[in-house]
C-alpha cells in the first residue's frame, strides 16, 4: 500500500532541484502569472521557469488557467513534503500548532509566524505571514539586499 508520503515523495525524486524551487514558490503564492513567476525565481538564480513549469505540468504538479499558473492536489503535497524534507535536512523542526490553534479558525494571537504548510502564506493562528511583525522585518532586509 503506498502512504501518501511515499507517492510525494516518488513525485519528488522525479523534479529537478530547480523545478523544485519553480513548484514551491507557485505553491506558496497560491497561484501567478508567469511573468511574476520569472521576475522572482531570476532573483532567487532560478532559471528556466518555462521549461520546469512545464515540466511540473507534465507530471501533474501544477495547471495553468488563465494565465495563472497553480499547484494541483498532488503538487501541494509534494510542496509540503518538500518543505519538510528542507526542514529536516536543515536540522530545523516543521511548525506544530499550539493550544487553540487548528489552522482553519482564528486562534490566540502570536508573535512568531509558524507556517501551515497546508496552507501558504498562513500561520497556525489562522493569519498570514505579513501579519506576524517579525515578518515584516524579514521583508524589509530581503528589500535592502536588493
Amino acid at each position: 500500500m503506498t502512504t501518501y508520503g511515499n507517492m510525494f515523495q516518488l513525485l519528488l525524486e522525479r523534479v529537478s532541484e530547480d523545478a523544485g524551487w519553480v513548484l514551491q514558490f507557485v505553491h506558496d503564492t497560491r497561484g501567478a502569472r508567469l511573468a511574476e513567476l520569472e521576475a522572482e525565481l531570476a532573483s532567487a538564480r532560478v532559471t528556466g521557469t518555462r521549461r520546469h513549469l512545464q515540466d511540473l505540468e507534465d507530471l501533474g504538479l501544477v495547471a495553468c488557467v488563465d494565465d495563472v499558473w497553480a499547484t494541483t492536489w498532488a503538487g501541494a503535497g509534494v510542496s509540503n513534503w518538500r518543505t519538510q524534507l528542507l526542514f529536516a535536512e536543515a536540522d530545523q523542526p516543521v511548525a506544530e500548532p499550539r493550544e487553540g490553534e487548528n489552522g482553519h479558525q482564528p486562534g490566540p494571537e502570536c508573535r512568531e509566524y509558524r507556517p501551515a504548510l497546508f496552507s501558504p502564506g498562513y500561520c497556525w493562528c489562522c493569519r498570514s505571514r505579513r501579519d506576524h511583525a517579525s515578518e515584516v522585518v524579514k521583508a524589509a532586509r530581503r528589500l535592502l539586499k536588493r
